[in-house]
């Protein structure tokens, strides 16, 4: 019990350390609670997701559970901008793909021969982001997804709804408000 304390305790540090260096990148002040990762997992059909992507990873919530609920044939790429943070990951999860640049997903798939994917998790800070930034990087998911494929974004203010509304067939929107600082989830149909 003591040792999870300290692990949790040594993340938080080293996510606050990351928002210090890079705040208009890394975007938050402490990790995704359970309550945030659940709901961004909600509509994940496990046994179809042969290819999943993760934007942000930060200290690695969202790859914990995609690393221990994806099957042996899912590929996992995980991107994540902060070289320590994505270090860290690499560490820990040593059968997963990393990458640094998000909006370099549809070069880094086609350079990894894969054409669509099925699953996209995403915790980058679109508010942080100029809207041209924002639109590169929803385009290039909204290209790599397949048809029926599922965006899941996290964000701490409901602004981006209308530039999903306006790439995505279906968008819905929730509010988890046991999360530090509560949190918009937007789940997102192609």
């Amino acid at each position: 019990m003591l040792n999870k304390f300290h692990s949790q305790l040594h993340n938080h540090m080293r996510f606050f350390s990351a928002f210090l260096k890079y705040p208009r990148i890394i975007g938050s002040v402490a990790p995704s609670s359970s309550f945030l990762t659940n709901e961004m997992f909600k509509f994940v059909n496990w046994h179809k997701t042969n290819t999943i992507v993760e934007l942000g990873a930060g200290t690695g919530v969202f790859t914990e559970r995609i690393n221990t609920c994806k099957s042996s044939q899912c590929t996992a790429m995980i991107f994540e901008f902060d070289n320590h943070l994505r270090g860290n990951l690499q560490d820990r999860f040593k059968e997963l793909f990393f990458y640094s640049n998000a909006k370099l997903l549809m070069t880094t798939l086609k350079q990894n021969n894969i054409s669509s994917v099925d699953v996209i998790i995403s915790g980058l800070p679109f508010t942080n982001f100029s809207n041209q930034e924002t639109s590169e990087i929803l385009y290039n998911v909204h290209q790599t997804l397949r048809s029926g494929g599922l965006f899941v974004a996290f964000q701490y203010y409901p602004t981006i709804y209308t530039q999903l509304n306006q790439v995505f067939n279906q968008v819905t929107m929730s509010h988890i408000k046991l999360n530090f600082p509560p949190a918009f989830v937007y789940t997102c149909y192609k």
